[in-house]
């Protein structure tokens, strides 16, 4: 399976001759499987685990589909209706500077282990790099990461919501808007960043929580 992440990781070395690698140099072996009937919290709790966000479903070794956190996370979300997005939100957003370039951004998130960060311009959010956009914009085009500034390739339009906002509201905006996170905001104050990753934590918690209520019951 090749995903956003196997091409980021090697972003750096590829630079300008990106064009002349091949799947197979970059691909991941030996990918877990599912089968159909396999139950939605066991996925949940297996993505959680092992931070795969793609799941291939097999049925007797032929492929019949593709199961995707997104998935996973709409047939849960009425588990967490009422929670706040406050209560989940991961608060120690990564930032870096518009003027970075993408391979240090591209590093970045390789540290991290993070799908995005957040772009300044004198301590004022200028926009949103996600590996995506280092995908579509950059290594797509055959574009050197080394050359590029990330204010070249940034989404500038920056989706947001209160700290007060429901879970269920905020992936509503996430289905609506077809986006894989939120920065959360006070005024202009920038308090955290949620991602269905952090939603679809939230709903096995309370799902767990369901389940040991009815048998202590």
């Amino acid at each position: 399976m090749l995903t956003q992440k196997d091409v980021l990781k090697g972003i750096g070395r590829l630079g300008p001759s990106s064009e002349d690698v091949v799947v197979t140099e970059c691909m991941s072996l030996n990918v877990p499987t599912v089968s159909p009937e396999t139950p939605i919290y066991d996925v949940s709790q297996f993505m959680d685990t092992t931070r795969l966000k793609w799941l291939p479903v097999l049925r007797d070794q032929q492929l019949v589909g593709l199961v995707t956190q997104s998935d996973v996370t709409r047939a849960l979300t009425s588990l967490v209706r009422t929670t706040e997005v406050s209560a989940i939100m991961s608060q120690e957003v990564a930032t870096v500077d518009a003027a970075m370039t993408v391979s240090q951004a591209s590093d970045l998130m390789i540290e991290k282990d993070i799908s995005c960060v957040i772009a300044q311009h004198k301590n004022t959010i200028a926009g949103i790099l996600t590996e995506k956009d280092v995908l579509g914009k950059v290594v797509a085009t055959n574009m050197d990461p080394n050359a590029i500034l990330v204010a070249d390739v940034m989404s500038p339009s920056v989706v947001s919501v209160p700290p007060f906002c429901s879970l269920f509201s905020a992936y509503g905006i996430m289905e609506r808007e077809r986006l894989h996170r939120l920065v959360v905001m006070e005024g202009k104050q920038l308090c955290g960043i949620i991602t269905q990753t952090d939603i679809l934590r939230a709903m096995k918690t309370s799902l767990f929580k369901a389940g040991t209520d009815m048998i202590a019951g």
